[in-house]
């Protein structure tokens, strides 16, 4: 199992030149860092995308509108 930083999913959203749904960014993780990738933050680890992306919207680092997910760069922190 790969294990990743949720930053590197933070900076796909920022880099990305398309938009991304839940499930176009879920394919894309699984296409990019395996299927069964894990993620962790300074505080938590071994979470699934799901997991991450909850994480995420209850600190507002990432907001889904309409449908798209899209990263909030002003509560990214920067370590």
């Amino acid at each position: 199992m790969n294990t990743y930083h949720a930053h590197d999913i933070l900076n796909l959203l920022i880099e990305s030149q398309q938009p991304y749904t839940i499930e176009t960014l879920k394919e894309k993780i699984a296409n990019s860092y395996g299927s069964d990738a894990t993620f962790y933050t300074c505080k938590l680890k071994d979470l699934t995308i799901e997991q991450l992306l909850e994480f995420f919207v209850t600190k507002n680092k990432v907001t889904i509108t309409d449908g798209i997910v899209t990263a909030n760069i002003a509560n990214m922190c920067h370590h």
